[in-house]
């Protein structure tokens, strides 16, 4: 009788455990992702369901369980870089996200983190979006001005690790949207924390890269790969990036029409779930194409998705 309890006990203590198991393992296994379809004029494509696109992992065919719009209350961090090499491009930064903090928020709150060699200001989401428009109205004019803004040196990967605390819980419906050269030469992070951060969460990094500062400075190859790695990070999140030049917006309505484009990204985006056939040791990348019947007619268009999964599964 007493070896038959130990047998029992002995089964249900290994029944406990495969189910410990198999619940560590589902939020691996199971992932909701961001997704966005852009047109050719930059415009998000509405209506998208799982016929029109095909995935793959590990260039095997992966079932996408459903793409439905995502509905969820978006946040938007701007993280605005106000260090020394921003000071040429002052009135362009601030004006870009001045436009963005200017935007119609649907179902959406903001917040900003002025950074140079440290975080200058914060205003949080409790603080409201029109507290971020009128602080950055007041930079722009001179009014209650810092003495610590467009100078120094520059915590690039300290602040987005900070944009990244400032959102409670995140999603993949919340975004940071980046405004700098990606230049950084103070921060105690390093870029691949950043990257593991951005994908754990599911949250999307926008960027706005000031390529003119970055074309008149001489950079090391170590600062030129630091540079490279940071525009590539949009899209490895699953937002995206864009290049400014001094060709760029040379009204401001080329500006606004631009910032409106982005902010159409950010928020009207959909929730894709998929399924690994296994969990991940490791971050490892998959992909997302047009189906076949799509694979002519959307040529032109954008597809816009976290390209790297996280070893376990973004927070949703």
């Amino acid at each position: 009788m007493r070896n038959y309890s130990l047998i029992i006990a002995a089964f249900f203590a290994l029944l406990l455990s495969a189910q410990l198991t198999w619940a560590e393992d589902v939020p691996c296994i199971h992932r909701t992702l961001s997704l966005n379809v852009i047109d050719s004029s930059g415009v998000p494509v509405n209506g998208v369901t799982t016929d029109d696109l095909q995935a793959t992992f590990r260039s095997r065919p992966l079932k996408i369980l459903s793409i439905v719009p995502d509905d969820r209350p978006h946040r938007i961090v701007i993280l605005l870089d106000a260090s020394g090499s921003m000071a040429a491009q002052r009135g362009r930064v601030l004006a870009s996200a001045t436009a963005l903090a200017n935007a119609p928020l649907k179902n959406s709150r903001i917040a900003l983190i002025i950074f140079g060699s440290k975080i200058i200001e914060q205003l949080d989401f409790s603080q409201g979006q029109a507290a971020v428009v009128e602080r950055l109205r007041q930079i722009g004019t001179g009014e209650s001005p810092s003495k610590e803004l467009f100078k120094g040196k520059t915590t690039l990967y300290d602040s987005m690790l900070a944009a990244l605390r400032l959102i409670e819980n995140p999603t993949s419906a919340d975004a940071v949207y980046l405004a700098s050269n990606g230049l950084n030469d103070r921060s105690r992070a390093h870029l691949d924390t950043v990257e593991t951060e951005f994908l754990s969460t599911g949250v999307r990094l926008f960027e706005w890269l000031f390529i003119t500062e970055i074309a008149n400075r001489d950079l090391d190859p170590e600062q030129s790969f630091a540079v490279g790695s940071v525009s590539a990070l949009g899209k490895t999140t699953g937002g995206a990036t864009t290049m400014i030049s001094a060709l760029n917006f040379q009204n401001r309505e080329e500006l606004l029409t631009a910032v409106d484009l982005l902010h159409q990204e950010i928020i009207h985006n959909y929730r894709i779930e998929i399924d690994l056939p296994e969990s991940l040791k490791r971050p490892q990348g998959w992909k997302l194409r047009p189906s076949e019947k799509n694979k002519d007619s959307w040529k032109k268009f954008r597809i816009t998705h976290p390209t790297e999964l996280a070893s376990c599964g973004p927070k949703i």
